[in-house]
């Protein structure tokens, strides 16, 4: 593969935030390309596909996703979930990165009340689960009650770079932003509130 997990290709890749299928193609990154190209005879239909990517410099200690246990588009009322409300074919989706922080998945059934912090509590107490998570370009599959968590850079000297894709097919047609994003966000410890 053309993109490995240098730090210079890495910061190479593009941010893109909700992107359709064309638009993805066309900004013509060696790994972006070759995600896609494992996927794109397995979408239905590319007006259904939206496309993330995101990249992220990190110090040791640093998630560059969500942390805690969580569903992606669940609807919620505030902080509570509404599980009454998620359609388990809304979506199915693919994920997988380059560099240090795997996305971890659980197979967790949710008791259909509470929010993500009390349903990420559970998942952590209950030392009966198992934890999967992909190696660095393996493709790992989700839809909407799977649940998962970003994991923070291990310890180790200087800054750790980072890339994630998330490729959506929805079961709805979409409307898409198709932008290219300059800016990311990391996730850090509260007691590391300052720099």
């Amino acid at each position: 593969m053309a993109v490995t997990s240098q730090h210079t290709s890495i910061r190479d890749i593009p941010q893109l935030f909700d992107c359709d299928v064309e638009t993805a193609y066309g900004f013509v990154n060696p790994w972006v390309d070759s995600v896609l190209d494992r996927l794109y005879d397995g979408f239905d239909r590319a007006d259904h596909v939206r496309i993330d990517t995101r990249v992220s410099m990190l110090a040791a200690g640093w998630w560059p996703c969500i942390p805690g246990w969580h569903l992606d588009f669940a609807p919620r009322d505030g902080r509570k979930i509404l599980f009454d409300q998620i359609d388990p074919d809304a979506y199915r989706a693919w994920t997988t990165y380059l560099g240090p922080c795997p996305t971890q998945f659980v197979d967790h059934d949710a008791c259909g009340v509470g929010t993500y912090e009390d349903h990420s509590k559970a998942i952590e107490a209950d030392e009966s689960l198992d934890y999967c998570q992909g190696a660095p370009d393996e493709l790992m599959s989700f839809g909407p009650l799977s649940w998962h968590r970003g994991t923070a850079a291990k310890v180790g000297p200087g800054m750790h770079w980072r890339a994630f894709i998330r490729i959506v097919e929805f079961a709805k047609p979409q409307t898409f932003a198709n932008e290219e994003r300059n800016q990311t966000q990391v996730y850090i410890p509260s007691e590391h509130g300052g720099w």
